[in-house]
């Protein structure tokens, strides 16, 4: 029996859209000297290859896919962009805005040079800066503009991966060459900055995370502790270190922060591993004492909703000194930073804080909730927050001949960025555990992706051959303008420091590679402060920006 897979995945549909994604998935497996291609780009390239050949995309998937996609990005960016556009976001946001004006400009300009349609530049546009929700408003706007858009949108997706891989090179290479360029010792620049802002400058700024602490016991025998409080000593500053019980006279108890030390005391501590013996060096002989060390050090990741803890740096908040609570882990935006006393914390951050059971719950309430926690979505509010976003996008206005909106991509936009906002003001509101958000952005985007790569396909091969060059020459055109244009605006008129600069630059751009690039250039993590600022606002200006110019 032979089965005829081309007649198969034309009579089912849904059994060769599986395929492009299963496909697309392999395609990203490939890699070139440790860069590796994105599933979502995976798929698309997969899409084109399938389209080429004629098959066409189930109806309504994309739809489907643009409308989860683009209320996720909203939902995720909702936390955290209030709050920095209300506290330190001037900054961010008018670098983010000047980045993407120049991109989007320099698109516009080289596809009118030449003779690229409006569609086309957007694709390119979107690709240079390796931006999906930028292609997923493009995309859909042109569809809202002009149903019949088949041709145009096929450019689009097109000059997109046509541009993709160019973009995501050159942006590698130039934020590498950049600091050469402009004469900017970024390490130097991040030593200079941890002086200024007394943050600490050693080897863990290049470790995202602290390890684990273990539960250890000591007894007190150096004389010149006695009197003294713990929480003074060499040993526990950082907050790395902290007391959780004290043996006196045969009785355990839970010291309050300020009680001193007695000679002969046997103290519990959480600390890494690695600090045993400097503790045994500072304060006396490791014991096993089982009364101290029946407890068990558990780990705690939460979600700071908390309006006082937001804005306060770690060493600040006197909840983790008085549980004898240690941060080990911070992530902002999907980025990594090393917990240091110093980072001031934002909504919506990931904090890993690890101590007594018992102890954690007291600073989980202190602070926020804990994702892991919660094992159901809040279905409700996640439909009424898409419907009130295709509700927006729909709504029209008239200034005299004029007719505007904010389109689909607008409306599901504002809409998952207050739901998101009130999220993090109410936790008891709408819940969805990060892994449920994930999973609908990362299905939502797939499924878009592969409805036009099948859709780009059929012109994939002819774009190629017309214009393959100059769609390539304009993507390095636009990285390299609104790169160096963007580091121009912010060290001369906004006065950022360059690390924090470089670091923000990579965010407007969008590319977590390029951050990868800059924090190695710097050896430091403070980079990743930047990107965690500006890239709360590029996802949302850029899809903004995207869908206006494919309107053109």
């Amino acid at each position: 029996m032979v089965i005829d897979l081309a007649q198969l995945f034309e009579l089912q549909p849904l059994l060769l859209f599986f395929a492009v994604l299963a496909a697309g998935y392999a395609v990203s497996r490939l890699g070139f000297r440790g860069v590796h291609l994105s599933a979502p780009v995976g798929v698309l390239v997969a899409g084109m290859l399938f389209g080429h050949f004629g098959f066409k995309a189930p109806p309504m998937l994309q739809e489907i896919g643009f409308t989860l996609f683009i209320y996720s990005v909203g939902l995720t960016a909702g936390p955290r962009f209030f709050n920095i556009l209300l506290a330190d976001g001037s900054r961010y946001l008018a670098l983010t805005v000047t980045v993407a004006l120049l991109a989007g400009a320099t698109a516009l300009g080289l596809g009118h040079l030449w003779g690229f349609s409006a569609p086309s530049s957007a694709g390119m546009l979107a690709g240079t800066l390796t931006s999906s929700p930028t292609l997923v408003a493009a995309q859909e706007a042109l569809i809202q503009s002009n149903p019949d858009s088949h041709t145009a949108l096929a450019q689009m997706g097109s000059a997109y991966a046509l541009t993709y891989l160019v973009g995501l090179f050159s942006i590698l290479a130039l934020i590498r060459f950049a600091p050469v360029a402009l004469r900017v010792d970024l390490a130097a620049e991040a030593k200079m900055l941890s002086r200024e802002r007394q943050f600490r400058d050693d080897a863990d700024d290049l470790e995202p995370a602290f390890p684990p602490p273990q539960l250890r016991a000591f007894q007190v025998e150096r004389p010149e502790l006695a009197g003294q409080a713990f929480e003074r000593l060499d040993i526990c500053r950082g907050g790395r270190c902290a007391l959780q019980a004290v043996k006196r006279g045969g009785e355990v108890f839970v010291p309050s922060p300020g009680d001193p030390l007695e000679a002969g005391d046997l103290v519990a501590l959480s600390m890494p591993v690695g600090m045993a013996p400097l503790a045994a060096e500072r304060i006396g002989r490791e014991v096993f004492d089982t009364d101290l060390l029946s407890d068990v050090i558990d780990t705690a990741e939460i979600t700071v909703t908390s309006q006082d803890a937001a804005g306060r740096t770690l060493g600040e908040l006197s909840v983790l000194a008085r549980q004898g609570c240690t941060p080990v882990r911070l992530v902002r935006s999907h980025i990594p930073i090393a917990p240091r006393p110093d980072i001031v914390l934002e909504k919506g951050d990931l904090l890993t804080v690890a101590g007594l059971k018992h102890r954690l719950d007291v600073v989980v309430k202190a602070l926020g909730y804990v994702e892991r926690s919660m094992v159901e979505t809040d279905l409700i509010a996640f439909v009424c927050g898409v419907l009130l976003g295709l509700w927006l996008g729909a709504l029209k206005f008239r200034l005299g001949e004029v007719t505007v909106g904010l389109g689909q991509a607008g409306g599901l936009l504002a809409s998952g960025l207050v739901f998101g906002f009130a999220r993090s003001a109410l936790p008891s509101f709408g819940r969805m555990p990060q892994a449920a958000r994930w999973l609908l952005s990362e299905l939502g985007l797939l499924f878009f992706m592969a409805c036009v790569g099948l859709k780009a396909g059929e012109g994939v091969v002819a774009a190629l051959r017309d214009s393959g060059l100059e769609l390539l020459a304009c993507g390095v055109t636009i990285s390299a303008v609104s790169l160096f244009g963007g580091l121009a605006f912010g060290r001369f008129v906004l006065r950022m420091n360059p690390t924090l600069l470089f670091g923000a630059m990579a965010g407007a751009m969008t590319s977590t590679p390029a951050l990868k690039v800059v924090t190695q250039h710097a050896r430091s993590s403070l980079p990743a402060l930047g990107y965690a600022g500006a890239y709360a606002f590029a996802n949302v200006l850029l899809a903004l920006l995207g869908a206006l110019i494919a309107r053109l």
